[in-house]
């Protein structure tokens, strides 16, 4: 009888069997698991597809116009369907399952973000989907067999989408707005005196700045290949042709070291002045001269004018509106330079109008222009002369004998541009003083792209004034546009 016990005590038959229903038991919980955990992921997956869907429809319509945010709200409500499969309730996805936020800047993880209500100011957009429930199958089966509740999974999804808009081809400049409500289109035709930005201290209304050519510019290859420090600068703000830029308007970064820049030199050059680190871009055809070069200045020795090589000639330059000239308005101008555009005529063309029907100086430097090209004279007659722009108003001797000897064209070198825009620059426009702008600052947003039409030389007159004409702003549509530069809309996801 012992000696049986014993034996059936060592006896092991059957062991394989038992362990073999345990991991069966465990393998089959994690399967049963697994299903639950998957259903739940495919719902969370489902929702984040649609939150994702829904997010760049929205953003998509933030291009800062009057209507942007009730535009994205119909975006995203007309344009994306989608559907769930395990969660409970309707298995479509549809507009009362989430909810729109939007902002200024992009929000972050902590939420401390201030919304916004301005479809001005919208550029990005929060799109939050409601929770839904998910019943685990496998897992009822077990609360069941346990006497416990089997709970229910919920699960939703979040999604943030940003639209920015790229301004390409244009130089890496930015102009301190002269006014909190200022408004680009509204001002054309109106003159700006701006002034060079100085490295201390928060820049003023009306700094003319050199924006980062590394953190805020793209493409930087083919025009400015191979330059670096101050040669590049000044490519990237003088050079003829397709400039390798684009500027971000939702954040630029302005040069933290903003007279390293020389930019009196580069905005000189279509002046037909190559001085400072110009100097030897004299006869560059990367840098031409405009085809018109008339200003109040003219070299006291030789063809080339520079800071130090000036003299006040008999000729006048274009001016400021009026009220700019009387000290009765700011920085911005009204529009009106009739008592100017006088002086002008007087001292240029003795007093004959020869382009009545131009009301901007933009338009009237276009038609200087296209007089010298046509080789007219300014009273519709053959110049005979290929002095340029010099050639055509030195044959106008019917008009005023002093306008014989007026020299328009460039003199100092030998590569010259007939285009209209040649003295015309793209300048990013952002609001210093809500944004306390200074040397370095980043991130800046920009409140549009403004086209100026230089209209005298930097620095001659013993000032950092730089004087502009509004000549427009930089649209969606490439042929609005004085200048080649395009605007490119970019709409991605962030979270």
């Amino acid at each position: 009888m012992r000696s049986r016990l014993a034996s059936h005590w060592r006896d092991e038959g059957g062991a394989v069997l038992v362990v073999f229903a345990l991991m069966l038991a465990i393998f089959s919980g994690i399967v049963a698991l697994s299903y639950d955990f998957g259903r739940v992921a495919a719902t969370q997956s489902e929702m984040q597809s649609f939150a994702d869907n829904v997010a760049l429809a929205a953003a998509g319509e933030l291009d800062g116009g009057a209507d942007a945010l009730a535009r994205a709200q119909a975006a995203a409500e007309q344009l994306i369907a989608d559907s769930q499969t395990y969660g409970e309730g309707p298995g479509a996805l549809g507009a009362e399952d989430f909810v729109l936020t939007f902002y200024a800047v992009r929000p972050d993880a902590s939420g401390e973000i201030d919304a916004t209500t301005t479809p001005e100011a919208a550029k990005y957009v929060s799109v939050r989907v409601a929770d839904r429930a998910v019943t685990p199958i496998f897992g009822a089966v077990y609360a069941a067999l346990s006497g416990n509740d089997a709970g229910r999974d919920r699960t939703g999804a979040h999604a943030v989408a940003g639209f920015t808009r790229y301004a390409c081809n244009v130089t890496p400049l930015m102009i301190c707005a002269p006014g909190a409500d200022f408004d680009i289109g509204a001002s054309v035709g109106r003159s700006l005196d701006l002034h060079l930005a100085a490295d201390v201290g928060q820049l003023a209304p009306g700094a003319l700045a050199p924006l980062d050519p590394v953190a805020d510019l793209i493409g930087m290859d083919s025009l400015c290949a191979g330059l670096d420090g101050v040669g590049l600068d000044i490519c990237m703000i003088a050079a003829e042709g397709d400039k390798p830029v684009c500027i971000a308007d939702d954040g630029v970064t302005v040069r933290d070291s903003l007279l390293s820049v020389s930019l009196d030199a580069s905005l000189n050059i279509p002046f037909d002045i190559f001085d400072g680190p110009a100097t030897d871009l004299v006869n560059d055809a990367l840098y031409p001269a405009a085809s018109n070069v008339l200003s109040a200045f003219e070299p006291l020795l030789g063809q080339c004018l520079t800071g130090t090589n000036v003299s006040l000639s008999g000729a006048a330059g274009l001016p400021l509106d009026d009220c700019q000239a009387g000290g009765t308005c700011g920085l911005l101008g009204d529009g009106d330079w009739s008592a100017g555009r006088d002086v002008y005529v007087d001292v240029n063309y003795g007093g004959t109008d020869p382009y009545p029907t131009a009301t901007t100086r933009f338009g009237y430097f276009q038609a200087e222009l296209a007089a010298e090209l046509a080789g007219e004279t300014p009273d519709g007659s053959s110049g005979g002369s290929s002095g340029g722009l010099g050639g055509v108003l030195g044959g106008v001797g019917g008009i005023v004998d002093d306008v014989l000897d007026l020299v328009v064209g460039p003199q100092c070198t030998s590569a010259v541009s007939e285009d209209p825009a040649r003295r015309v620059m793209v300048a990013a426009v952002v609001d210093c003083g809500a944004n306390g702008v200074s040397a370095g600052s980043a991130g800046v947003p920009v409140l549009g792209f403004a086209e100026v039409f230089l209209m005298t030389p930097v620095g001659l007159d013993g000032t950092d004034g730089v004087a502009v004409e509004i000549v427009g702003q930089v649209g969606p549509d490439p042929s609005q546009n004085v200048t080649d530069a395009v605007l490119r809309d970019v709409v991605r996801l962030y979270d």
